[in-house]
């Protein structure tokens, strides 16, 4: 069983926001898979190399999208992503330098933000990029 599911609360509409944050949600679902099979730290560096990529190509792709349609909560939305972006650079130093054990915490954190970030903050920005033609 996964441990996120894609359900109508997670889909924005916007087809390249929702496939890129099917990405995500594959990514994490590996992750958690592979830590039901005690295979957990050999997904743990994938995982973070991917997320390394993901918030960059990602969020800048949010972020253009936002700034095209003139969405009032642009600097919040990008204050988000910088939050974000910041602890998956710690996940990966704190991976990379051996002080931390990662697995369970890690999928948990993402799958949290994920899900929250995105019934919340995503949802918020839908009809302004709708109406000015997001794809």
């Amino acid at each position: 069983m996964p441990l996120i599911t894609i359900t109508s609360k997670l889909i924005t509409g916007i087809p390249s926001i929702d496939a890129q944050h099917r990405q995500l949600v594959d990514a994490i679902n590996q992750l958690h898979e592979a830590m039901k099979q005690g295979k957990g730290r050999d997904q743990i560096a994938p995982t973070l190399d991917f997320l390394v990529r993901y918030v960059g190509e990602h969020f800048s792709h949010e972020e253009r999208l936002m700034t095209k349609a003139g969405y009032a909560d642009l600097a919040g939305h990008a204050a988000q992503h910088q939050g974000f972006t910041t602890k998956v650079g710690e996940m990966v130093k704190a991976y990379k330098s051996g002080s931390a054990v990662m697995g369970v915490e890690v999928s948990r954190f993402l799958a949290n933000w994920i899900q929250d970030h995105i019934q919340r903050t995503d949802m918020a920005y839908v009809a302004a990029l709708k109406a000015h033609g997001a794809t």
